[in-house]
């Protein structure tokens, strides 16, 4: 009777045991990974033409040369405003823009946008804050010409 006592009392411990060890295990959920909300183009770099302009115009001839060139080519993200818009040079499917440096007006981002990208236009209303992602082309002393210019 007391061996029998013995054998039930440990057989009811290693269940519990046994129960304890696949509720710990078992129940766990995986871990995700959280998409970051950012840039669409993950090679694109936030500029301030202002600063920009003003620090390689500051430089000499020679050295703003050099500055520039690390800039053409590049493919960056500006926050705009919507200037003007008109007819382009490259065809019918393109508008050429002029888009005002959010901050300081004086600034613009001059370039071609393929109209058959997007389907809704209602970021041509005067006055739309827009995010445009673009290669530099050319850097002047109150402009910057960019190339594949797309709206995000």
């Amino acid at each position: 009777m007391d061996s029998m006592i013995l054998i039930i009392s440990v057989s009811a411990i290693l269940v519990l045991g046994l129960a304890a060890i696949l509720l710990s295990t078992g129940g766990k959920k995986k871990k995700r990974k959280v998409k970051r909300k950012g840039t669409v183009n993950k090679n694109a770099v936030e500029i301030d033409p202002e600063t920009l302009c003003t620090k390689i115009f500051k430089l000499a001839p020679s050295e703003s040369k050099k500055a520039k060139q690390n800039y053409i080519g590049r493919t960056v993200e500006v926050r705009t405003i919507l200037g003007s818009s008109n007819r382009s040079k490259k065809g019918s499917n393109f508008r050429e823009v002029v888009l005002d440096y959010q901050d300081n007006r004086k600034f613009h981002i001059i370039g071609d946008i393929n109209m058959k990208d997007y389907k809704d236009q209602s970021w041509m209303t005067r006055e739309g804050k827009l995010k445009v992602v673009g290669v530099v082309k050319e850097i002047t002393k109150m402009e910057i010409h960019l190339d594949k210019l797309k709206i995000i």
